[in-house]
């Protein structure tokens, strides 16, 4: 997955490869933004009562997927440049290694 070539105001795509969330944010800054904000959602390693979840993998029909990020997107009008991505694969649950102070 990579930002569109053509100078658009849209990027939405649903891929299996990990999103490019820094190619996304470079995308999506522009001189006239005052500000870019980024969600990306993790995997927990429990769920409920079930701890120990590992992975989950993520489906979507795509034809209908790309139609609600579009609907997202139609939420966020006037926002400026909007990146809406789905991914659809098996994603690990984030890792609990420490993070640099």
């Amino acid at each position: 997955m990579r930002p569109p070539e053509t100078p658009v105001d849209d990027w939405i795509e649903i891929s299996e490869d990990e999103l490019p969330t820094a190619a996304a944010m470079e995308w999506a800054t522009l001189p006239s933004c005052g500000g870019v904000v980024c969600f990306a959602g993790t995997v927990r390693d429990s769920s409920d009562d079930r701890p120990g979840v590992k992975a989950l993998t993520y489906e979507a029909y795509e034809e209908q997927a790309i139609v609600r990020l579009g609907e997202v997107r139609s939420s966020a009008a006037g926002a400026g440049p909007t990146w809406c991505a789905w991914r659809s694969s098996t994603a690990p649950a984030a890792s609990s290694s420490p993070r640099p102070a």
